[in-house]
């Protein structure tokens, strides 16, 4: 990888590089891409690691949407749909991992396939 990108971290669905050159983030996830400068880098990680799953759920329990969390973008014509699981593998991959580290839910976060004999 160029030394100028850096990986922050990395979850199954996504991924945060760090662009030192443009002073930049770049947030993978699924088929999403968000490009950050540093400021709107730390408000974005803020707001997303404040989001309370169960109470956005319950106040959009009534939703047609089968995901009923939702989370505007700033642009009126975009929102953001996830369900609860979602939501907090992307909230996990803002939280810094040292690079030792006990898993907290290996099933979840190991990704491979698990053949049970």
């Amino acid at each position: 990888m160029c030394p100028n990108i850096r990986l922050l971290n990395a979850t199954p669905n996504g991924a945060i590089y760090w662009f030192k050159h443009s002073d930049m983030a770049q947030v993978i996830f699924k088929n999403l891409c968000f490009d950050f400068y540093r400021l709107e880098y730390n408000a974005f990680l803020k707001y997303i690691c404040g989001l309370d799953a169960l109470q956005i759920e319950k106040k959009n329990r009534m939703s047609l949407h089968h995901k009923k969390i939702s989370i505007p973008t700033g642009n009126a014509n975009l929102t953001l749909l996830l369900d609860r699981e979602e939501l907090m593998e992307f909230q996990n991959l803002f939280k810094k991992r040292p690079k030792d580290t006990v898993l907290e839910n290996p099933l979840e976060e190991i990704d491979y396939p698990m053949i049970l004999n």
